[in-house]
């Protein structure tokens, strides 16, 4: 069953944050869904090019036009160096509370 994070409270930090773990390999639009899709989690593409855009704002993602050898030219997108601290602080977080969930949950 696919991890449906799209109706969560926390969906946006979730989402933002795959999004980056993604974009360590430059890719488009399509592939980050795709890849996301991989590991059964649905990112509509309306969403996609909204936490795209807010990324973008905040420094922490590049992108770059560039010719498609099958249609229009592509929007690549690639994580930068305050994206990369930006998620290392994320994941310690993520991972503290997985911690602190285990620790309750027993």
């Amino acid at each position: 069953m696919p991890v449906d994070i799209n109706d969560s409270q926390i969906k946006k930090g979730i989402l933002e944050i795959l999004i980056l773990i993604v974009l360590k390999k430059e890719r488009y639009g399509a592939e980050i869904v795709a890849e996301l899709k991989d590991q059964d989690t649905d990112l509509p593409e309306g969403t996609l090019y909204t936490i795209l855009s807010r990324l973008n704002k905040n420094n922490y993602l590049t992108y770059r036009w560039a010719e498609s050898t099958g249609g229009p030219p592509r929007k690549y997108f690639k994580i930068t160096k305050s994206g990369q601290k930006y998620l290392v602080e994320s994941l310690e977080i993520l991972n503290k509370l997985n911690q602190i969930i285990k620790k309750l949950s027993q």
